[in-house]
């Protein structure tokens, strides 16, 4: 018994021992599974956290706060970015200068440091271009500008130094960035480059408000001094604040019907008998003509003027109650309303009192008109203001609004006279003339058919608004050229009348 029970024991004691023995390794092989494990997730860390932190990762971030408006944090990231992506293919970088430089212009108005970033990526990558969501006509505008840069010879081989922007108001405290180090801008210049000018004040690159901040030589194009263009002559002062213009205007006024006459009529029926009885004699007629004779006469000298009065009085001057005047006074005839062409010489004077805001003094000499009040002459004063930048070569358009005093005189067409040819002495025979032997009368009182009737002016202001614009382009600093049109209303004669003047244009 004794030795069946202990060779049971023996056997129990090697299975269990067998047992043991196959457990062993799985336990060991579980163990190898949770350290790799852990090592693995304890590598991906890094991994992860470095993708985050990759140039394209932080471009996405900074273009998301600035589009938040987070203007701060945009920069910190994007500076980053560029600090983060110096081996980066030169398209890739040259997109996160031209990010840079929206932040910096659009956000932070540092102009200077955007256009160091957009000359820098177009250095890059001439085909670089401003993103349109991020585009505006500022941004735009000096990307255009750093483009021409390029163009005319400035380079750079590495990331333009970042430059601090002066902030509009002050800004909430932000945790500060690592600080990176950036590389110095190294411009290079075509070896065949003319010398560059000794500069005092501003330099090229510098943000500028107008063209006397910058240095000798330099001009203020969109907010940057730079040196002008090759086909440019910019002399090295201040810009010019006097003008003087010297044109034409070609235009037209209102004519309508019952306008005052610019002068009463002398009318005069040739020296009618005092004694006459038209009720008795019938119509008058001076001797040699018939009524009907003596009528076209009348027609043909007083046929474009109309008397006050009730309408269809007896008389050669027809009548019309419109025609409000005093009396001795006359309208004028106007078988039409409408614009009649009017013109004269311009010639004006005036003083840019700052970049935008100036003042003028305009004459204005129509060449064809009658008599009255300042029926050839009228005086203007005018206020200016600059929509286009200060220029001293190139386009300049001003707007102005102005009143003057004088009157822009109007000349409708009456017609001709359609009756028979007549002399002092009757009607003559065709080829005819009145100074032959069977007339023996001057022929200065000839009335040809078809001749012109009278024409009287029209009487207008002599009191006017005025708008209008100048659009003016200046070859050189001196001389330049300008096109103005201009709108008046005139009262208590009341007219509207527009005018496009022509002509020339000397600065100093």
């Amino acid at each position: 018994m004794m030795d069946h029970g202990s060779g049971f024991m023996r056997l129990e004691a090697q299975r269990a021992k067998q047992i043991s023995s196959q457990r062993g390794p799985s336990r060991r092989a579980r163990g190898c599974v949770l350290a790799l494990m852990a090592t693995l997730v304890t590598s991906l860390v890094p991994v992860g956290r470095a993708r985050a932190q990759s140039p394209e990762s932080l471009d996405r971030s900074a273009l998301e706060h600035f589009h938040n408006l987070e203007v701060d944090a945009a920069r910190t990231a994007i500076d980053r970015a560029i600090a983060a992506g110096q081996n980066l293919p030169a398209a890739v970088r040259a997109r996160l200068l031209v990010h840079r430089g929206v932040i910096a212009l659009a956000g932070q108005g540092n102009r200077a440091q955007a256009n160091d970033d957009f000359v820098a990526a177009i250095t890059l990558d001439s085909t670089a271009t401003v993103d349109s969501d991020l585009s505006t006509p500022e941004v735009q505008s000096a990307f255009d500008l750093a483009r021409t840069r390029v163009a005319r010879g400035a380079t750079v081989t590495a990331a333009p130094v970042v430059r601090p922007a002066t902030p509009a108001t002050p800004a909430a405290p932000t945790t500060p960035a690592t600080p990176v180090a950036q590389p110095v801008v190294v411009a290079s210049v075509p070896a065949d480059a003319p010398p560059e000018p000794t500069i005092t004040g501003r330099i090229v690159g510098d943000a500028c408000g107008a063209t006397s901040e910058c240095g000798d030589g330099l001009v203020c194009d969109a907010g940057i001094c730079t040196p002008p263009g090759d086909d440019v002559f910019v002399e090295p002062t201040t810009p010019t604040r006097f003008f003087f213009q010297f044109g034409y205007g070609f235009g037209g006024g209102l004519a309508r019907p019952n306008m005052r006459a610019d002068t009463p009529v002398a009318y005069d029926q040739m020296n009618k008998p005092s004694a006459w009885n038209g009720s008795v004699n019938g119509p008058y007629a001076p001797p040699g003509y018939t009524e009907a004779q003596w009528q076209n006469v009348q027609l043909a000298t007083y046929g474009g003027y109309v008397a006050p009065g009730a309408p269809g009085s007896t008389g050669v001057i027809n009548a019309s109650s419109g025609c409000d005047v005093d009396p001795g006074e006359y309208c004028v005839r106007v078988q039409k309303a409408g614009f009649l062409p009017t013109g004269g010489l311009h010639i004006a004077f005036g003083y840019w009192i700052t970049s935008r805001i100036g003042a003028s003094m305009e004459w204005r000499v129509q060449t064809h008109a009658g008599v009255g009040t300042m029926a050839r002459l009228m005086g203007s004063a005018r206020v200016h203001y600059r929509i286009t930048r200060e220029r001293l070569t190139g386009l300049n358009i001003d707007a102005f609004v102005g009143v003057g005093v004088g009157q822009i005189q109007l000349h409708p067409k009456q017609g001709h006279y359609q009756g028979p040819d007549l002399c002092e002495s009757g009607s003559v025979a065709v080829g005819e003339r009145c100074d032959s032997s069977s007339n023996a009368t001057p022929s200065g009182a000839y009335l040809q058919h078809g001749a012109e009737v009278q024409r009287p002016f029209i009487q207008t202001g002599p009191v006017s608004a005025q708008l209008g614009a100048n659009i003016n382009y200046q070859f050189t600093r001196s001389v330049g050229a300008f096109a103005r049109p201009t709108a008046y209303v005139l009262v208590p004669d009341f007219s509207v009348a527009f005018e496009l003047t022509l002509g020339g244009q000397v600065a100093f």
